[in-house]
């Protein structure tokens, strides 16, 4: 499941504004940001991300719980912006002259929304089974004995049939 949600986020970085990492290496990475109040302004930004040997977290913010988090020119901040400017700077650098590593490839885990998963292979052509009956006649409570020879039946492929109850007797031939 780790592997789905890191390929899930792999794109990430590039949808912020084209913050990939240099050298085409794969990161995977989440953006973010907390509304002030009623307002439209934000009061926190945030780009978290990870290749496979590093991760980082760059939170930007404010404490003053009145104030939009804006940048010089007075714009709002989104993680997209400032914070993956810091992430990929700090990740550039610390990853510099180091090897790309890849991350493991997902499992397949089916389906997306709106569509159906594909529907169960079909049964194996297992050859079919055999039970074994033996009558019995119940002598006593509790108590039966076997009456006859026991007959084999050749089961179809499907749900097993269930044998009588002991306690109902088939009566000998």
């Amino acid at each position: 499941m780790a592997d789905n949600v890191t390929a899930a986020m792999m794109p990430i970085a590039g949808y912020s504004r084209g913050h990939n990492l240099a050298g085409g290496r794969p990161s995977a990475a989440k953006t973010g940001t907390v509304q002030l109040g009623d307002t439209t302004a934000n009061k926190d930004a945030w780009m978290v991300g990870y290749t496979p040997s590093l991760s980082t977290a760059v939170w930007v913010g404010t404490v003053k719980g009145d104030e939009p988090l804006v940048t010089a020119s007075g714009a709002a901040v989104y993680g997209s912006g400032l914070p993956s400017d810091i992430w990929k700077a700090t990740m550039d650098g610390a990853l510099k002259g180091t090897q790309n590593e890849t991350f493991p490839k997902p499992t397949e885990i089916g389906g997306y929304a709106g569509v159906p998963a594909p529907p169960p292979p079909p049964p194996s052509a297992a050859p079919p089974s055999e039970t074994v009956i033996q009558p019995t006649v119940e002598v006593a409570p509790g108590i039966t004995i076997p009456v006859g020879p026991p007959t084999t039946v050749t089961l179809a492929p499907g749900p097993p049939s269930a044998p009588p109850p002991a306690d109902n007797p088939i009566p000998p031939p």
